[in-house]
């Protein structure tokens, strides 16, 4: 009984030292985002930190432009730099 407590314990440690995400999220696109960080991304994009440590992205909606041309402004952030007709 006391080598199972002890191995719970011990990967309980191991775990906190050796944490997947220790506060923050890791994507190549993103670099390094601290948990509830919003970083805007290339393409007008959106990345969000969440607390387990996965990065949920946003994108603009699809639209139907007929024959008519989609502009972008790539110089102004998420949701602003979205495609209008």
């Amino acid at each position: 009984m006391k080598s199972f407590i002890l191995l719970v314990i011990l990967s309980c440690l191991l775990a906190t030292a050796f944490g997947a995400n220790e506060g923050h999220c890791y994507s190549e696109a993103t670099g390094r985002l601290e948990y509830n960080q919003v970083q805007n991304l290339k393409n007008c994009q959106q990345a969000l930190c969440n607390e387990d440590g996965t990065i949920d992205t946003k994108g603009c909606p699809e639209l139907e432009a007929g024959d008519r041309e989609l502009v972008q402004d790539d110089t102004k952030d998420f949701p602003e730099c979205c495609p209008t007709v």
